[in-house]
């Protein structure tokens, strides 16, 4: 039987994809089944916990069934309980990985998770993933306004495109209305000076005839 497809987040380059088993097997070259198992089930997921330490500020008891540890944190909102699961569930996923290296399997391992976040610098105190969080959260909320600036720009251009061609068609407008005028106000002198001309000959006419 077919696998189903699976889509979401590749965990090595972080790219969101629909095929993302694929992606794994295929662009990054991982070779080795359990290797691939592991990966798949990040970007899933279904990540076993097992024990652990719990993540939680302030708390950091060491539980057998981690997972059922952090759901049972009624002080916290049903969001950050999740949260503090995905970062369980990587660490998890980022253990077995590590434990994998150390048989030396084959195929060889193809990624490096577990010797990047072994590497890093970012610290795993409680303190110090409260406001790991709390920063993602104002990053979302700093992209979500910036969304929506530019939306507002966007609007604002096209009304001042709109006011500007406005003023354009008026101001086409007034000089065809005094273009018209000019040509009424000729054609009027032209009259004018027609209707004297002929005045004027008439008088000359009428003399001519007298004398």
């Amino acid at each position: 039987m077919t696998k189903p497809k699976v889509s979401g987040q590749c965990p090595i380059c972080l790219k969101v994809l629909q095929h993302v088993s694929k992606h794994i097997r295929e662009f990054h070259g991982i070779k080795n089944a359990r290797e691939r198992t592991i990966l798949n089930a990040i970007c899933t997921g279904r990540v076993v916990i097992g024990k652990g330490t719990c993540p939680v500020p302030g708390c950091g008891l060491f539980r057998r069934r981690l997972a059922i540890h952090i759901e049972r944190h009624s002080d916290l909102l049903p969001g950050r309980r999740a949260a503090y699961l995905q970062v369980a569930r990587r660490d998890a996923a980022l253990k077995q990985l590590s434990e994998l290296r150390d048989t030396d399997p084959q195929p060889p391992m193809a990624s490096s998770l577990d010797l990047e976040d072994s590497l890093a610098s970012e610290c795993r105190h409680p303190s110090c993933i409260q406001r790991e969080f709390r920063i993602r959260e104002l990053e979302d909320v700093l992209e979500m306004r910036s969304a929506g600036r530019s939306n507002e720009e966007q609007e604002d251009v096209g009304e001042m495109g709109s006011a500007g061609r406005s003023n354009e068609e008026q101001e086409d407008v007034g000089e065809m209305g005094s273009a018209g005028r000019s040509n009424e106000e000729q054609e009027d002198v032209g009259e004018m000076g027609s209707a004297g001309r002929s005045n004027e000959e008439q008088e000359e006419g009428e003399g001519s005839r007298q004398i």
